[in-house]
């Protein structure tokens, strides 16, 4: 049975969503039914009967796996579709709203977590479990998360809800990027009609963050921890000042993985949110690290390993006033891991490295997220301005 996927658009206006349409031909049997997959006309490529992979067409994977999906199950029921013992448009419908319809908002959870699960990151995975904890919370003293009620209305007292349970605007939105992530999956799918949802826009803050000084790194080279622990937390951190990588990536940079290049030391790796290759230079103050630690670093839980390194920088006397969120505090009760690579990239930009050298080290994508990342100083700032108008 040949399987043709097209779509009809509307002559007067090619901006409105229209459906894919299904054409079913084997012999004499010839049959067009309209599926539940909708798409803007621009992004349909008619050749290849299939969505543009331009990076202009909106969840284009789960449409794909759609079209993919709906193509087996016709073709695993040719002979009585051909015979005229099924009605392919019962068929097309059964398949859209799913067996678990009458489950509710929760009913295909798993089922888009365990195919989310093929294609993303477990960062991204750990995003949607996080969204989930919430909204269980959410629920116990609200009404049940239904389809329908994920409105910009319903998006006002989440917000409020979360808000009180101590949540930044940021994470908010986290919740509410994999909650539409899902429930446009889920629309797709054919799992529900409500297109409300698609109404709620980010509110993003950006909350201050801070880095160390050069002056308080030599602090904590300086400083001698008193036990083996604290000085593995200290040699771990000092690891993601001097190379701006992930906290996860650590325990990838290590002596044994020192290559050279034109005479010049350096280790690569992959970076394990992006899946990029980077490349960071073996520089003197790095290997003086690695050298003390020659297998490498083994990371340890989040939570732990800020606990460590307050210890640290308490005993390091790093006692700086500064800003994170909405704390205000010395820096030894508001370091975490994170401060190290921010810290890195923010070294890089005072001594005057170009953005792009260092995105290509920290894996940014987009200037302004990077931008928000580092903390230009005063006194580099004001020489910047100062040199533009020597001549």
């Amino acid at each position: 049975m040949k399987i043709r996927y097209f779509i009809k658009p509307r002559a007067k206006d090619l901006s409105k969503d229209v459906k894919v349409y299904v054409s079913l031909r084997k012999g004499d049997f010839r049959k067009e039914v309209a599926t539940t997959l909708l798409i803007k006309p621009d992004c349909w490529y008619a050749k290849g009967e299939c969505t543009r992979n331009n990076g202009t067409v909106p969840y284009r994977s789960e449409k794909e796996e759609y079209l993919s999906n709906l193509r087996e199950l016709l073709l695993s029921r040719q002979a009585v579709i051909t015979s005229g013992k099924c009605d392919v448009k019962k068929v097309i419908r059964e398949f859209s709203s799913g067996v678990k319809d009458n489950d509710g908002f929760w009913g295909q959870w798993d089922e888009f977590i365990e195919m989310k699960a093929r294609t993303v990151t477990q960062s991204r995975i750990d995003k949607f479990n996080s969204l989930k904890s919430i909204l269980k919370k959410y629920e116990e003293i609200n009404a049940p998360v239904t389809w329908s009620m994920i409105t910009i209305d319903w998006h006002a007292d989440f917000e409020q809800y979360c808000m009180r349970e101590g949540k930044t605007i940021n994470t908010i939105w986290t919740y509410i990027q994999a909650l539409k992530a899902y429930l446009n999956h889920a629309l797709i799918a054919g799992w529900h009609t409500n297109t409300e949802f698609k109404k709620i826009k980010p509110k993003e803050e950006v909350t201050p963050q801070f880095a160390l000084t050069t002056c308080e790194i030599d602090k904590l080279i300086e400083y001698e921890p008193k036990s083996d622990r604290l000085l593995k937390v200290r040699d771990s951190f000092l690891i993601g000042c001097f190379t701006a990588a992930r906290y996860r990536d650590w325990p990838k940079i290590k002596l044994s993985g020192v290559l050279e290049l034109d005479g010049i030391s350096y280790i690569r790796y992959v970076d394990s949110k992006t899946h990029t290759n980077i490349a960071i230079p073996a520089h003197k103050k790095l290997l003086e690290v690695l050298n003390r630690n020659p297998n490498g670093i083994n990371t340890i839980s989040n939570q732990k390993f800020n606990d460590g390194i307050k210890m640290v920088a308490f005993e390091a006397k790093l006692t700086r006033i500064v800003e994170r969120g909405n704390d205000v505090a010395s820096i030894y009760e508001l370091i975490s891991t994170h401060v190290a690579r921010r810290t890195a990239a923010t070294i890089l930009v005072n001594k005057g490295v170009d953005y792009k050298t260092i995105m290509k080290l920290t894996g940014h994508k987009k200037l302004e997220t990077f931008l928000r990342y580092v903390r230009i100083d005063d006194v580099t700032h004001l020489k910047t301005i100062s040199k533009a108008f020597e001549w």
